[in-house]
């Protein structure tokens, strides 16, 4: 098993909410900063400051293999969402 990084802590099951997320499409508002955009996210879990998208691979060195929690910071969060299960 492969060690994850930052003491993730995965939810029971995934969580929708709506962030505040920067837009990156390579031009800057008027204001000369990223414009920013509200984005729906499914949140896997959740470290110390951010909430968890997807695990990725990381290698410190050759011997070496981590998931690394990759997300967007807690401040981010606007609202959560509700989640439409399906069936399949």
């Amino acid at each position: 098993m492969i060690p994850i990084l930052y003491d993730f802590a995965k939810y029971d099951s995934p969580r929708k909410g709506l962030f505040r997320v920067e837009k990156y499409n390579g031009e800057y508002s008027s204001e000369g900063v990223w414009e920013i955009e509200e984005k729906e996210l499914i949140i896997i879990g959740e470290i110390d400051i951010n909430y968890v998208e997807k695990l990725v691979t990381y290698n410190k060195n050759k011997n070496k293999t981590y998931l690394l929690p990759i997300g967007v910071h807690k401040s981010r969060l606007i609202k959560w969402c509700n989640i439409q299960l399906t069936m399949f």
